[in-house]
């Protein structure tokens, strides 16, 4: 059987208009219990804006929304809402959270309650967020599906509550990732299953041989799948999604997704080409810089080294001066010297002059004395001369 492509946002939008399918889609998918699906409004515009000068002087803009409210059994509601997002582009994150915080916002998106006493007040209703990605996330290269849960929990024993808390949960989602690429040909489970109808593999073998051809998106509008391989209750997705293969209206939106697609990747290369050329001339403005700051600091070394030079120069000049005062000072003291020693032998010489004139004037008296008659010990008292010394004198003549 051929069937429209889902990861289509027209295809998708033909496939949950019918309620019923929707109920089934959804439960399956979420695998939550629901009584009712009310699809919200839908936004699906096609129109051009001006954008920054010098990449285009337009660009189309093409947004889906889709959300639907779910009733459970007992008369709780839910808001659901689900994105796809087929290819990789700039400020995806951000469209999905203003979304997100668009549904948020919405006061029509509220149900009644009443506190222990009786008093009713208006809260909002909980949010489950759905995300189809048709861009490989590496991180995620094996897992279909990828659950994300509000759970509460004592903060001290890590326990968690039983009883859901409708305050809690109306602040705070649950959702899941739905990665297209990791959908694997033999499913593991019923969810898994219904996914076959994302698995881009299904592109018929017809098609597919012609990839590489200018018509390349046109073959991907269309994937076959074997009806024998879905549960009972799945059955009617893939009428609805057949049904939407011979669909005029759901053929040209789909066309226009191509173009859309196509302009917007050509708009994200101009834009990447333009950051690109922007990029390399403020690496230029840099390079000029820094070879500006690299000439300075190579003047600047040139003049220090100049600078260092003439103080080198300056230094042996000091230092010649100075080894020339050390050699007039080492000059200076020699012939201080030579003077100290000049003055120590002529001191010398007269103190032996005084001794020798003092030794004769002791040895005439000594001879004299004697010859007066004068004895020895006597002499030797009153000139106190030691008598042995006294005794060489008086054997001593004159000179």
């Amino acid at each position: 059987m051929q069937i429209s492509n889902p990861i289509y946002d027209s295809a998708f939008k033909y496939l949950l208009e019918d309620t019923s399918v929707a109920r089934v889609f959804l439960e399956s998918l979420t695998q939550l219990n629901i009584e009712s699906v009310e699809l919200q409004p839908q936004e699906l515009t096609l129109f051009r804006e001006p954008t920054k000068q010098g990449i285009f002087s337009e660009i189309s803009v093409y947004r889906l929304d889709v959300a639907a409210k779910i009733r459970f059994p007992g008369g709780k509601q839910q808001l659901i809402i689900l994105e796809i997002q087929k290819q990789k582009h700039l400020q995806q994150t951000i469209r999905f959270r203003k979304y997100l915080g668009k549904q948020y916002l919405n006061s029509s998106y509220t149900q009644w309650h009443a506190n222990p006493g009786g008093q009713p007040f208006q809260q909002g209703i909980p949010l489950f967020s759905i995300y189809l990605l048709g861009e490989r996330v590496p991180e995620w290269s094996h897992l279909p599906v990828i659950e994300i849960n509000a759970t509460l929990r004592d903060g001290h024993s890590n326990t968690p509550f039983l009883e859901p808390n409708p305050f809690v949960h109306a602040l705070y989602h649950s959702g899941l990732f739905v990665h297209i690429p990791a959908i694997q040909a033999i499913p593991r489970d019923e969810r898994e299953t219904l996914l076959q109808i994302f698995n881009q593999r299904n592109i018929p073998k017809h098609f597919s041989a012609m990839q590489n051809t200018p018509t390349k998106n046109r073959y991907q509008h269309i994937l076959e799948v074997d009806p024998s391989c879905f549960p009972e209750k799945f059955l009617p997705i893939l009428e609805r999604l057949h049904a939407a293969t011979l669909d005029p209206a759901v053929r040209e939106a789909m066309e226009l997704e191509d173009d859309f697609y196509a302009e917007l990747d050509e708009y994200e290369f101009l834009l990447g080409e333009e950051r690109r050329l922007k990029e390399q001339a403020q690496q230029q403005l840099l390079r000029e810089q820094q070879h500006k700051e690299q000439a300075q600091q190579q003047l600047l070394r040139e003049q220090q080294h100049k600078e260092q030079a003439q103080q080198q120069l300056l230094r042996e000049q000091q230092d010649k001066e100075q080894a020339q005062q050390q050699l007039l000072r080492e000059q200076q003291h020699k012939e201080q010297a030579q003077q100290q020693l000049l003055t120590e032998q002529q001191h010398k010489e007269q103190v032996q002059q005084q001794r020798d004139k003092e030794h004769l004037q002791k040895l005439v008296a000594t001879k004299w004395l004697i010859q007066l008659g004068i004895p020895l010990s006597e002499i030797a008292h009153k000139l106190s001369i030691p008598e042995d010394e006294l005794e060489k004198f008086s054997k001593e003549e004159p000179f």
